[in-house]
């Protein structure tokens, strides 16, 4: 295997990760929230936020590298 699908391997398994991440936060918020209230739940969406953007940036930078012919991640 290239070390360029590589790479294009781990860039998508990071953007899956980040996305599983955002998923483990919400519902742990949630959780959080119907047994400890909202105030003690922030922190958890704070975290779904964080890693909804780093999620999107990565897909984004991927994209661009795509059309940009670049096949780095």
């Amino acid at each position: 295997m290239s070390n360029n699908r590589l790479s294009n391997k781990a860039a998508r398994v990071l953007e899956t990760l980040w996305l599983v991440l955002v998923l483990v936060c919400l519902i742990a918020g949630t959780i959080s929230s119907v047994n400890h209230g909202l105030e003690n739940s922030f922190i958890f969406f704070i975290f779904a936020l964080i890693a909804l953007l780093m999620f999107l940036l990565r897909r984004n930078n991927m994209r661009r590298n795509r059309e940009n012919g670049d096949n780095r991640p």
